[in-house]
């Protein structure tokens, strides 16, 4: 069974929504999630987003899946991995 590590994903999640220019309350606001804080969760690594909450993130922020779970934050925030 693979495992991630919810801190780094949460590393890349945030960089990527940066990357893009967006702000939390805006992510949620498309995400419909009524509460932001919910997506300072995923950021900070305490929660990982659902299959359908990680997919819709990707489409907004122009990047796949994969670059969320496996790619270095360094890379999103350069626009490297897409």
């Amino acid at each position: 069974m693979v495992q991630f590590n919810k801190a780094e994903v949460g590393r890349r999640i945030k960089a990527a929504r940066r990357r893009a220019g967006y702000s939390v309350s805006y992510v949620a606001e498309r995400l419909e999630i009524t509460r932001d804080v919910t997506v300072y969760e995923w950021e900070k690594g305490r929660y990982l987003p659902s299959t359908e909450h990680l997919f819709a993130m990707c489409m907004l922020y122009k990047v796949s899946m994969e670059s969320i779970l496996s790619s270095p934050a360094e890379e999103i925030a350069a626009g490297k991995a897409a």
